[in-house]
């Protein structure tokens, strides 16, 4: 399924993104190359932006089901715009003093992050084959954290090592770029492989023997 092959590029690309920071932003935040702040602080800032996270989900998901409403690649639209706008607010994370602007950026980035949550789930079943969405979401799942999430602070480290913790921090940013590139590419061949689901959900059905009582 082409369109499925491009959502796990673009997740993957996404794990890895947040697998890195996630691996090293409270270091950066406690280092004195990064903001130079306190262990409590620099945790407060990435507790209180997990509000920001929990407003991501539940945003992310309405917007998708408003776009769904509006065209067919909704959903598709909707995480690539999470995506595409987790790049400035991620920039501005790691930009910002540490004084209110870096619990502004840190609730903004997280919430940005958030936004494809839900509507990646959703898309994954659209493109599901019959009695297969729970694969489906297996393989994605399984994908986006083995070559995203498990990869991503042994990169970085290694970056940090060579050059420094504030270059490590730059690269998951730009891989956010990419993210929102190869979701852009999935809307190409969404309602194909959407319609060849539902083609495919209808015959199932068709098969279906529904026992009757004989009395």
């Amino acid at each position: 399924i082409r369109t499925l092959r491009w959502v796990m590029v673009s997740t993957t690309a996404m794990a890895f993104a947040a697998g890195g920071y996630n691996a090293f932003m409270l270091e950066y935040l406690k280092s004195p190359a990064g903001k130079g702040m306190s262990e409590k602080a620099a945790t407060n800032v990435l507790v209180i932006g997990l509000f920001g996270a929990l407003a991501g989900i539940v945003v992310g998901g309405r917007a998708a089901d408003a776009l769904r409403k509006r065209f067919e690649t909704g959903r598709l639209w909707m995480i690539a715009i999470g995506m595409t706008a987790s790049i400035p607010t991620a920039a501005l994370a790691i930009l910002a003093p540490p004084n209110i602007a870096i619990y502004i950026a840190g609730i903004a980035t997280l919430f940005t992050f958030s936004l494809y949550h839900a509507p990646m789930a959703a898309t994954v079943d659209d493109l599901a084959p019959p009695g297969k969405a729970v694969a489906a979401q297996g393989l994605v799942i399984g994908v986006m954290h083995l070559f995203g999430t498990a990869p991503a602070s042994w990169a970085l480290g290694e970056i940090a090592v060579r050059w420094d913790l504030t270059t490590a921090m730059w690269v998951p940013t730009a891989i956010l770029a990419l993210a929102a590139l190869a979701m852009l590419m999935a809307t190409r061949s969404f309602a194909v492989d959407r319609a060849a689901a539902l083609a495919g959900a209808t015959r199932s059905d068709a098969d279906v023997t529904v026992p009757t009582s004989t009395g």
